[in-house]
């Protein structure tokens, strides 16, 4: 699908068509604020129609289009777009992000999940340069590169999707062209390798996606540590300062002929800080997340669903290192297999007050002797 959007001179969007079906070429004219009569003479008389210049201006979740899953890639393969609102025609390419085409009183405000990089297209960008981006575990990587990341996941999953096992292929057009702009990257179920450790600790937005014929509150696939086996919008918060480490991965994919679409299954073997969720001196508390609404308590274990509540005591807490000052953890359980699985996130900020036997003006200190005394562990998490 990459070749399809990206090689044409422009590309024609129906945004404000549910279906293939539908036309967009009606008249869709918003109504007035008021309704004025003029005189012009003795025989001609007309109506003067007036409206607010911010009575409504035009965001993503106003045209069908930009609320489908398989249409990011529509915006950000094609080099040029003329879109067709509701309202309006919009054109956007890089240098115009969605611009009128006319004078008009609205504003545009669609969100793709960011700009793709210059080299897809064949052209060269300087403000690319990775020299002066962060270290990760694979390398460094500029910041233009962490925010793409970070920005077209969690723009990506707020979409809706008709089937869940199109998550995957509906994003692959863009992963395979990203992949080869950046040096072929190994890409592990809509996370790619080199920064994956940093981005583990993604949790809940309010929004849940529409998913048809979904349970939201289940589990939707495979695997249970990526974004892409929940049915609702996820925020990503790249760590600062990485403590786990990424030691190998297996995908075993659902055809070899699409290597960055559905997966059967998939794993990551981590070596990190493993402490008990149950432990005394780490004293967190499960907030539940019901809904499309989530428990942002700094101190507590955030559950990617939240409608059972697992024994602390048969729950693990793996350390993945820190984030604004915060201790980030994913909380670790297991299937019906036995395997290890993500079950959600926790968040400690020793700073808030003392914990357990931490004496609270001495917190960060004797956390860190306590995260040092705690052993590095070997887990696969499937």
């Amino acid at each position: 699908m990459g070749g399809i959007y990206k090689n044409p001179a422009i590309t024609i969007v129906a945004a404000s068509a549910e279906v293939v079906s539908e036309g967009f070429l009606d008249s869709t004219a918003l109504e007035p604020t008021a309704k004025l009569p003029m005189f012009i003479n003795d025989s001609t008389t007309a109506i003067v129609y007036l409206r607010s210049s911010r009575q409504r201006d035009e965001s993503s979740e106003d045209e069908p289009s930009f609320r489908r899953a398989w249409t990011p890639q529509e915006f950000l393969l094609s080099p040029r777009s003329l879109v067709f609102t509701s309202t309006q025609i919009v054109f956007h390419c890089r240098q115009f992000k969605f611009q009128s085409i006319l004078k008009t009183y609205l504003d545009c405000e669609f969100q793709t999940g960011g700009t793709l990089p210059a080299s897809i297209f064949g052209l060269v960008d300087d403000n690319e340069s990775p020299l002066e981006g962060r270290e990760t575990e694979r390398g460094c990587l500029g910041e233009k590169e962490l925010q793409l990341r970070k920005s077209l996941v969690e723009c990506y999953s707020s979409k809706s999707l008709t089937n869940p096992e199109d998550c995957l292929p509906a994003l692959a057009g863009i992963a395979a062209e990203l992949s080869i702009s950046w040096g072929g990257a190994l890409y592990l179920a809509g996370f790619w390798e080199n920064i994956i450790v940093e981005q583990l600790g993604w949790r809940r937005k309010d929004r849940i996606a529409e998913i048809t014929g979904v349970d939201s509150p289940k589990r939707i696939g495979a695997p249970s540590w990526s974004w892409v086996s929940v049915p609702f919008a996820v925020d990503i918060k790249t760590l600062s300062r990485r403590d786990a480490r990424l030691l190998g991965s297996s995908v075993q994919l659902l055809s070899e002929q699409s290597p960055f679409g559905q997966i059967r299954e998939a794993s990551i073997t981590i070596e990190a800080r493993i402490i008990k969720a149950g432990d005394s001196k780490v004293a967190l508390s499960f907030s539940c997340i019901l809904m499309g609404r989530v428990g942002l308590d700094e101190n507590s274990m955030a559950l990617d669903f939240g409608e059972r509540v697992p024994d602390r005591n048969k729950c693990a807490l793996l350390y993945l290192g820190e984030r604004d000052q915060n201790s980030i953890f994913l909380v670790m359980g297991r299937n019906e297999n036995e395997q290890s699985q993500r079950v959600g996130t926790a968040t400690l900020d020793i700073r808030k007050r003392g914990w357990g036997f931490f004496d609270p003006k001495n917190n960060k200190r004797e956390w860190e002797e306590y995260l040092n005394s705690v052993p590095r562990k070997t887990i696969t998490i499937w």
